[in-house]
C-alpha cells in the first residue's frame, strides 16, 4: 500500500515484468518502414499515431509520432545480440547505415 511505511513489491510494478520503450517520431511512416522492412521487427499493433514492435520474448517498442521527435542524442535503446559483426553485416544488408563513435568511455555503434 502507497504511503503506509512498507515496501513491499508489486507485481504490477517490477523488475519481474516486460519493458515497453517509447520512442517518438516526426514521420511515423517512415519509422514504421525503418523498424519493420530494415530492422525486420514485427509490428503488434497499429494505430493512426503509434506503432508496437515486438522484442524479443515478451519486450516491446512502440513508436509514437510527435511533432518533435525523439530530441536525446543519447541512445535511446538498445538490443543485445550474441554475434555483433553478424548483425552488423546483416543490417547492413538491408541498408541500414551503421555509424561508428568514440567518446571518453563511451564506445559504441549507432544505427544511422
Amino acid at each position: 500500500m502507497l504511503g503506509s511505511g512498507t515496501h513491499e513489491r508489486t507485481p504490477e510494478c517490477s523488475g519481474d515484468n516486460p519493458i515497453e520503450v517509447v520512442l517518438l517520431a516526426t514521420e511515423l511512416k517512415a519509422s514504421r518502414k525503418f523498424y519493420a522492412e530494415q530492422l525486420g521487427l514485427e509490428v503488434i499493433r497499429e494505430t493512426s499515431y503509434a506503432v508496437w514492435f515486438k522484442c524479443g520474448s515478451e519486450g516491446a517498442i512502440s513508436i509514437s509520432e510527435n511533432t518533435t521527435g525523439t530530441a536525446d542524442e543519447q541512445d535511446q535503446a538498445t538490443f543485445r545480440v550474441e554475434d555483433v559483426r553478424a548483425e552488423i553485416a546483416e543490417l547492413r544488408s538491408r541498408g541500414v547505415e551503421i555509424l561508428d563513435y568514440d567518446i571518453p568511455r563511451v564506445r559504441g555503434l549507432v544505427l544511422g
